[in-house]
Formats: C-alpha cells, structure tokens, sequence
C-alpha cells in the first residue's frame, strides 16, 4: 500500500486491536493486541510490554523478545529475526518465510508451524502439542519433549531420525520427502503415521504399534519389519520385497512391483494390486478376505501351519 493507514478494532468483544498497514512508527505502549502490516520503519517492541497477541507481515522487526507477555505471535516475511527465545507465556508461533531465523527455544510454546525458514537449525520446545515444519531445510538439533500430539515434517532434509520422539505418546506423524531419514524409532501406541516420499529409508525394523501405517513412493524401501497396526497401506515403493510383520489386520499393497513375500500373523483382510513378482501368498487361520488384482506372476494360495503348541 501507499497509503499509510490505521485501524481501531474490537476484538473478541473485549480485547482491542491496533491494525497498521504501512511506515507508521508510533504505536501506544499499553498495546495488548497488534497486527503491523507492510512496515519498513519499525525494528523494536521494545515499549510494548503488554502485548498478548503479536501478528508481523513484511516489516523489519528484528527482535519480539521484550514482550514478555506474549501468548500467540505470527511473524511472515520477515528477514530480520534471527532467533525466538525467552518468551515463556507464548503459547502459539507459526513462523512463515522467515529467511533468517535460525533458533526457536521457548519452554511453554504448545503450537508451532514454520514454514519456509531455510535457515533454522535448532528447536528447543519441550511442551509441544502440535508441531509442523515445512521447508526447514537445515533443521537438525530437536528436542520437542514428550507430550507431543502431532508432528509433520515436510522437505525437512537434515532430520535423519526420529530419536527425538522416544518416550512421547504422539498420536499422528507425518514424515513427507525427508530426504536423509534413514531410520524410524519404536513407537507405540500411535494413531496414524505417513511416511512419504522419504529416500533414504531402506528398512523399516523397530517395533511400531499404530492403527495406521501409510508408506508412499519410498523407492529404497526393501522390508517391513515388526510392525503392528489394524491397518497397513503400502503404495509405489518400487524397492520393497518382504513384509514380515508381526500383527497386521488390514492389508493393502499397490504397485509394489518387487515384492516376494508377504509374511504377517492375524491377517484378516488382504489387497494385492499390480504387484508384478509376487507368486504365493500364505493364508493365515485368521485370514477372511484375499483379492488379488493384475498379479502377473501370482500361481498360488499356501496355507500356513498352525505351531503345534497353539493347537
């Protein structure tokens, strides 16, 4: 905008916030919520000490740490801020195209997204619930506690593992084109967990207790291991030649073109589409349902035996 403006507005019914769009330098310092909109003049808040709720688009603001009363804050566009530390009532963060920001240590933070801060390297934020980082490039020093609810990593492509979530009881995890992770730790007990796109990883081997496991075009993926979940869905992943897994209700395979062996206890329902090598499947006492779809290869059924001790 060219025009400098200025926006009174109430919030919430008792909450008053001060909108600006523009260079305008001057702000109250009893302030308590802000939204500063295309402003190339403002780099402090060192005044505004009251501040509950903080909201940056395009300005030069290079430091919110005085702002000791801060809840919830989003920062975008910004080229300035370089680290977010010590603000211990901030609750909500989300970070967006923050080109310079390289490190975010806060105890009491529950909420975070950041999205495009190629540069940040170290997360600190032990009481996390919900966390999701989409383009962090250098991403590698994490400690995100263990209360973690939610977590989703996109093209974040220094994170090698996920060492940082044991002994968390996180619920959904989301890992999309991660191109160093190589391992995936125990987990137990998750809701839903995706693995996308990941390269690196060739195996799957702890043990992992999920209701649903989603593998898509991880081409270097050859085995499953120890996996137990109600429902497994593997789809594209070129390398793959073994399931062997521990526990599996629900299984479907799509266009797993390497695949020989399927080997899995308590199978009640099996898909196997366009999986061009593999040529028998065992069926388990368990097993209900088996459909098969453009399995060139595929000769027959084999029933596996029942261990003399379970009879």
């Amino acid at each position: 905008m060219t025009e400098q403006s200025f926006k009174k507005a109430r919030h919430n019914g008792t909450r008053t916030t001060i909108s600006i769009d523009g260079d305008i330098e001057n702000i109250n310092s009893d302030v308590v919520s802000l939204i500063i909109k295309n402003n190339q003049v403002v780099s402090t808040l060192s005044k505004l000490q009251s501040l509950t709720y903080l909201k940056l688009i395009n300005t030069k603001v290079s430091t919110i740490a005085n702002c000791k009363w801060l809840t919830t804050a989003v920062i975008q566009d910004n080229n300035q801020i370089n680290n977010i530390t010590n603000l211990n009532k901030l609750d909500d963060l989300q970070c967006i195209d923050c080109n310079q920001l390289e490190i975010i240590n806060l105890q009491k933070l529950r909420d975070l997204v950041v999205q495009n801060c190629p540069n940040l390297f170290s997360i600190k934020a032990c009481n996390l619930i919900n966390a999701a980082f989409i383009n962090c490039f250098s991403m590698r020093t994490i400690n995100l506690g263990n209360k973690l609810n939610k977590l989703v990593l996109t093209n974040c492509n220094q994170v090698q593992n996920l060492t940082f979530l044991v002994g968390s009881n996180i619920n959904q995890i989301e890992l999309i084109n991660c191109k160093r992770l190589h391992s995936i730790n125990s987990i137990n007990n998750c809701g839903t967990i995706i693995i996308r796109e990941c390269q690196a990883l060739t195996k799957i081997d702890a043990n992992i207790n999920c209701n649903l496991m989603q593998i898509e075009m991880c081409d270097n993926l050859t085995i499953i291991n120890k996996l137990n979940a109600l429902k497994c869905i593997v789809s594209r992943c070129s390398g793959l030649k073994k399931i062997n897994a521990d526990n599996i209700d629900n299984l479907i395979i799509d266009y797993c073109n390497s695949i020989i062996d399927i080997s899995t206890s308590g199978i009640k329902e099996m898909f196997i589409n366009y999986c061009d090598l593999i040529k028998k499947i065992y069926i388990y006492p368990e097993t209900e349902i088996i459909k098969l779809k453009d399995c060139i290869s595929f000769e027959s059924f084999y029933s596996k035996p029942i261990p003399i001790d379970a009879v």
